[in-house]
């Protein structure tokens, strides 16, 4: 029995560490004149 209670527990351990992990939150902007601040969102990201 100790065998499946083993196996049900590794089963669970990817969901454990995908839900761990923090998602970014997307910034939305909407409005006139937004589109002028891509670059500047973009440039704050810090990714190239």
């Amino acid at each position: 029995m100790s065998f499946y209670v083993g196996r049900k527990a590794i089963r669970k351990v990817p969901g454990t560490v995908i839900n761990a992990i923090p998602l970014p939150k997307p910034k939305l902007l909407e409005g006139f004149g937004k589109r002028a601040l891509v670059g500047e969102i973009c440039g704050c990201s810090g990714k190239r």
